[in-house]
């Protein structure tokens, strides 16, 4: 049987649209004189490579010149155009299956006789593909601003490394503007660079940029004033009429004068927006007593609303303010729970503001995100926004998981919510985000690799992800015999094991594992990874992990092709319901065939067809990892962080609650320091103690299963004996036997990861954790732990991995 394909354009929806109108093209298919086979090709080349676009190619029967780009005579014109959607499917006995969704790239042609088919060629990218030609995302805070909160009229990122500053949507500019003080007259020859320095500030904790830091512009003895330093702009056109909000926000960071004693500080004001009449006016800044304030005048008197919060030093704050017509309702909005309000008597229908200073008057510290937005009063800006955006700031996405790391990040990119569709059980912690720079194509396999998850485009052009959970330990999802492939359809070649894996962190730190015995043997061969994860450990657990899982020699089947045409209709659906990632075994190998070549998974999909009687699938495939042939490896771990057992791994509740003193030690819980979040448990021996230390409560185990024991310490006056140890107890609570990880030194000030992996006695029904100090510790010996847990492990090869 021939193949049934389906062609189609979604030539009357828009590209975004989740469920275009599609126009079938299938009869326009064209495989002869001039045209060629379709093709469609998903996922990658090995399991080392980055997962490539989807990517589509077919000719077009255009005699009639249908299909010739910008062909004004076409009914097609305006229509068929770079960017439409395009679809490629095959249907099988009644059932159809999407090869492959897209976005139609510029069509090749040339100009022929008239009298021939004149094909114009196909070809199209899916969301990754378009995304790997985004421009780069321009920082953290930027596109969280961009994103929410409602359409921007104007922005000034002012992130720019020099003035005059632009805006990110209108043409806009910022000019610096030095104008007088009070009675005091700006001084002629000012050095700008005195006043105010571009990039002179670091952003709030969530961010990665800098923005300009307005420098002193008065002496100490307040007798003196260099100038008043502001950005300005006079050209905006921002009009609001009855029925909508406007709302300004910005984020600030506020710098103490420094003054001689008895000098009073200046009444700092930080932005100022009017109408070239001044009739209208939005003033923020500080009153006279240093305190939260703003000014509002609409074709009348000024109306003040204030807040009893002083104007906060040396910390960044989000600043919204909001007006309504025609109630005139006005509400000032400073952090995460400063709130003041009021009303302008008589408001306007309608007012317009053309101008805007930043900086306005004698400001020391930065400014930075200045927004205003226009729109309906439940969608600009509402509180909740305002309360999302400072809480971005400060936490910059920190601890998203690699599922929600990858769908803010395409909704920041422009994807649809509806075309990102990824399984919640990509769960690995991330950083905060540092996206300034970063294409999103990049920043998605970054969140991806981070939870060894694999980034994928499924048949309807879908942005998802393969959890490393299906990854790996999954069964066997197609056997195929040897048969459909023959001889020239498989070859293989033994891969060289590796022996040298090192994992880097973004933004610092690394790990490198190595085996030298099997380095000596087969030779050098490294692997590394990046991760950008919020969970310590799992630069450590990938790099063992990885180290047992590609140190094996392992038989490698680059690929496998199949003339479908000679399958059964079973057999096709069968093979085209195989997805990147699945498993899959040949069987019926050749007498003589290595024991592992044919436990293979998934990399990439070819699928061809044409023309005439053509139709071949061919798989990519990497060889089954695992401790032996045929049998799969447990999971990698990362962003195990709160998988283990102990309740209280990391005491944020300020409590040692579940833990208790051995050897006559005192525990407590402490936020001097801490490894991870704000919280850990001190230890204090009491001195002339061979061994003390601390220990949980019971933690049910299974019998004869396979545990990871670990922590961070820290000795701020360092100790060379400190280690893990699990105690082993009957249901009874009786003792059986202990586990003892190595004894090791904490540098002074130092965070060590301590870990120990045990198997559990066959009667074990519980387990106590144990922090010991040896050595006879005096009592100046103290140590801090943090992220002390007991965890289930699986063992792999020579290597330990929590079991996912």
């Amino acid at each position: 049987m021939d193949p049934d394909i389906r062609a189609r354009v979604a030539l009357d929806s828009d590209p975004a649209d989740p469920a275009p109108a599609w126009t079938d093209i299938t009869d326009r298919v064209h495989y002869g004189d001039g045209g060629q086979e379709v093709k469609v090709s998903i996922g990658r080349q090995n399991e080392t490579a980055d997962i490539q676009p989807t990517e589509m190619s077919w000719a077009l029967r255009n005699g009639d010149n249908l299909f010739t780009p910008n062909n004004a005579a076409s009914p097609y014109a305006g229509k068929w155009e770079q960017g439409r959607r395009v679809q490629i499917a095959e249907v099988i006995d009644g059932e159809e299956f999407l090869l492959g969704t897209g976005f139609l790239e510029i069509p090749d042609m040339q100009i022929v006789d008239s009298r021939s088919t004149q094909p114009v060629i196909v070809s199209a990218v899916d969301w990754m593909g378009r995304l790997e030609s985004a421009p780069p995302f321009e920082g953290t805070l930027a596109e969280h601003v961009r994103a929410h909160g409602g359409p921007l009229v104007t922005h000034f990122p002012l992130t720019d490394p020099t003035i005059p500053m632009m805006s990110s949507i209108t043409a806009s500019q910022l000019e610096l503007s030095i104008g007088q003080v009070g009675a005091f007259p700006a001084l002629p020859d000012v050095d700008p660079e005195e006043l105010i320095r571009p990039a002179g500030q670091a952003g709030p904790p969530g961010d990665d940029q800098s923005y300009p830091q307005w420098l002193q512009s008065m002496s100490e003895d307040g007798l003196t004033f260099l100038g008043n330093p502001a950005l300005v702009s006079r050209n905006l056109d921002l009009q609001v009429t009855s029925g909508q909000t406007i709302a300004v926000s910005f984020w600030t960071y506020l710098e103490s004068h420094t003054l001689n004693a008895g000098i009073s500080p200046p009444n700092s004001a930080a932005i100022w927006l009017a109408s070239a009449n001044r009739a209208n006016q939005i003033l923020i800044g500080g009153d006279a007593d240093n305190t939260w304030q703003v000014g509002v005048q609409a074709g009348g008197g000024m109306v003040f609303a204030d807040i009893n919060r002083p104007l906060e030093l040396d910390a960044w704050r989000l600043v919204t303010v909001r007006i309504t017509l025609p109630s005139g309702a006005v509400n000032l909005w400073v952090g995460n729970e400063a709130l003041a309000s009021a009303v302008v008597p008589s408001p306007p229908a309608s007012v317009a503001f053309h101008e805007i200073h930043i900086g306005y008057f004698l400001w020391k510290g930065s400014i930075g995100q200045v927004q205003v937005r226009v729109g309906p009063s439940a969608s600009t800006m509402a509180f909740a926004d305002h309360l999302a955006q400072h809480q971005h700031g400060y936490r910059g996405l920190h601890r998203q998981t690699a599922a929600e790391r990858i769908v803010t990040l395409a909704g920041y990119a422009g994807v649809p919510a509806t075309e990102v569709v990824v399984p919640a059980a990509c769960s690995t912690p991330m950083q905060v985000a540092r996206l300034s720079g970063v294409g999103p194509a990049d920043g998605l396999r970054r969140a991806a690799v981070t939870g060894q998850d694999l980034l994928i485009t499924d048949g309807a052009g879908r942005i998802t992800a393969v959890p490393r959970g299906q990854r790996y330990n999954q069964p066997v999802k197609m056997a195929i015999p040897f048969g459909w492939i023959g001889y020239r359809g498989l070859r293989y070649r033994p891969d060289r094991p590796v022996t040298d894996v090192t994992v880097n962190r973004t933004g610092g730190g690394s790990v490198r594992r190595s085996d030298r015995a099997r380095a000596q043997r087969y030779g050098v061969t490294g692997q590394q990874y990046e991760l950008d994860t919020a969970v310590d450990a799992d630069l450590v657990n990938l790099a063992s992990w990885a180290l047992a899982a590609h140190g094996q020699s392992r038989t490698r089947a680059p690929s496998i092709r199949i003339n479908m045409l000679r399958r059964s209709l079973a057999e096709r659906k069968s093979l085209l319901r195989l997805k990147v990632g699945d498993r899959i075994q040949i069987t019926g190998l050749p007498a003589g065939s290595p024991a592992d070549v044919g436990h293979l998974i998934v990399q990439g999909i070819d699928h061809t067809i044409g023309p005439g009687r053509r139709r071949f699938i061919e798989f990519n495939t990497s060889p089954l990892l695992g401790p032996a042939p045929g049998v799969p490896p447990a999971g990698p771990i990362v962003g195990a962080a709160g998988a283990g057992l102990n309740p209280n791994r990391g005491f944020e509740d300020g409590t040692v609650a579940g833990w208790s003193a051995d050897g006559g030690a005192t525990v407590d819980p402490s936020n001097v320091r801490a490894h991870d979040g704000s919280w850990s448990m001190r230890v204090t021996p009491p001195g002339g103690v061979a061994v003390v230390g601390a220990r949980t409560l019971s933690l049910p185990v299974t019998a004869s299963g396979w545990y990871l024991a670990s922590g961070w310490m820290n000795a701020p006056a360092g100790w060379s004996d400190v280690s893990i140890a699990v105690d082993w107890r009957s249901a009874a609570g009786t003792s059986i036997s202990n586990s003892f990880g190595a004894a090791t030194a904490v540098p002074a000030g130092q965070w060590v990861y301590l870990s120990l992996v045990a198997q559990a006695p066959a009667t074990a029904a519980f387990a106590q954790l144990r922090l010991r100090i040896g050595g006879t510790a005096p009592a100046s010996a103290q140590v801090w732990a943090d992220e002390v847990d007991l965890a289930p492990a699986t063992m792999v090869g020579a290597s330990t991995v929590i079991a996912y």
